[in-house]
Order: C-alpha cells, then structure tokens, then sequence
C-alpha cells in the first residue's frame, strides 16, 4: 500500500506541475504572438523527444528518487497541455479581446475575466478527446501482448534448446 501511494502522489505531482506549466505556457504563447514565433521551433524540436529517453539525463542530474519521476511525468504533461492551451486561445473571438480592450481591463483581469473562461471549455474538450480509457486499454493490451510473446518464446526455447538444458 505504500508503494501504491508513493506512485500515485508522484503521478498527481507531476500532472500537476505539468499542467501548470502547460497553462501558462500555453497562456502566455497564445496571446503573445512575438513569444509564439520565437518558441515555435524551440517547442516542436523538444515535443517529440519520448520522456523515457530522458531518464538517464535526468537521473544523472537529479539522482534516482521521487524528484526525477515527477520531472519525467512533469515533462510527458506539459506538451499537450501547452498545445491544447495554445489552440484554445486561437479559437477565442477576437471581439471578446476588443471589448477587453475597450474596457480597459488589465492583463490578470482580461485573463481571468475574458480569456479562461472562453477558453476553457475548448481545453477540456481537447482533453477528452485524447482518450485516456482507450490509452490505457492500449497499455494493457500492449502488456499482455508482450508477456504472451515472452512465454511463446519460452517454449519455442525450451524446445529447440532441449539439448542444452539436459547437457547441464
């Protein structure tokens, strides 16, 4: 049971923290078009890099433990977050903005006022749509694919390798 909870707080620590930072991200690229520009090839180089691969860089930087999982899981989060946020904003009617603007709200408030919430429901149609129940249908399936694989080779081992096992 306590490894159970250890692996759940750090999976909530790191969706959390990767969904912060992909909000804001998100946030900031979507209305700052210089920023967008600026980061647009930055973010699509580093988008595809599989978390996994950066396992043995980050452990090397942080050490094995709870810190360099939440920064795997952190990592793997930020990326659809940011993108979905980005979108989000695109959508957002650009008279929505103008009023803000014509009202003269300031940016925390135009966020909070005008853009979250036109935004939001966008953000979390997006994120139905990634179909976490079908990823994890697709994981556990991958696994007994996998174990079945393992077990056929087994066997397949254990008899055209007969020999071996009875010379020792």
């Amino acid at each position: 049971m306590i490894a159970t909870r250890d692996t759940l707080l750090t999976a909530f620590a790191g969706l959390l923290i990767g969904t912060v930072i992909g909000l804001c991200l998100g946030l900031l690229f979507g209305l700052v078009r210089p920023a967008n520009k600026a980061m647009e090839m930055t973010v699509e180089a580093i988008r595809p890099i599989p978390s996994v691969a950066l396992i043995p860089i980050v452990m090397l930087m942080l050490g094995f433990g709870y810190r360099m999982e939440i920064v795997i899981v952190a990592f793997s989060c930020v990326w659809p977050m940011l993108i979905l946020t980005r979108s989000a904003l695109a959508g957002i009617e650009p008279r929505l903005l103008e009023v803000a603007k014509a009202l003269r709200l300031s940016a925390s408030q135009r966020i909070f006022k005008i853009v979250l919430p036109a935004a939001l429901p966008r953000i979390m149609i997006a994120q139905q749509s990634l179909k976490a129940d079908l990823m994890l249908a697709y994981l556990c399936w991958i696994g007994i694919v996998g174990y079945s694989s393992s077990l056929l080779l087994a066997a397949i081992e254990g008899r055209l390798l007969s020999w071996r096992t009875r010379a020792r």
